[in-house]
């Protein structure tokens, strides 16, 4: 559990992919945060543009592991709550894990707000300011 000291500025909640475990969503229990998986949201199977507008209007941070299309389909925000994607397609065990180490870069940077938060399998974490001419990456 995060102690309140370390909790970023602003409350944080998390929209989490179909493509990724609902697991996900207990993860983010466990630290203090709100998170909900597309399927109890009521958007599975919805086209990613309508998934990505949701998270935007809700205010949560979308995680991903689909960073093709969500970074093409988030140019057309001037601001959002933040971008996470889990690269590449892992099992739901290491989806977990490297979650877990998303949650404790948030927690140090204290917001991810107009940024894409990358991580790979090694847990190699990248940070990109967001503009909407951000190039397309995997």
């Amino acid at each position: 559990m995060a102690y309140p000291s370390n909790r970023p500025d602003e409350d944080v909640q998390f929209l989490i992919d179909e493509c990724l475990t609902p697991d996900l969503v207990d993860k983010a229990t466990e630290h203090g945060y709100f998170g909900i998986h597309v399927g109890l949201a009521g958007l599975r199977g919805t086209p990613d543009d309508l998934v990505c507008t949701a998270a935007v209007e809700s205010k949560r941070i979308l995680v991903t592991n689909n960073g093709k299309d969500f970074r093409r389909l988030y140019r057309r925000f001037r601001s959002h709550p933040g971008l996470v994607i889990l690269l590449p397609s892992v099992r739901w065990t290491e989806q977990i894990a490297l979650f877990e180490k998303v949650i404790r870069f948030i927690e140090m940077e204290h917001s991810i707000v107009d940024r894409v938060v990358q991580i790979r399998r090694d847990g190699h974490i990248t940070v990109q300011p967001w503009t909407n001419e951000t190039p397309n990456q995997p």
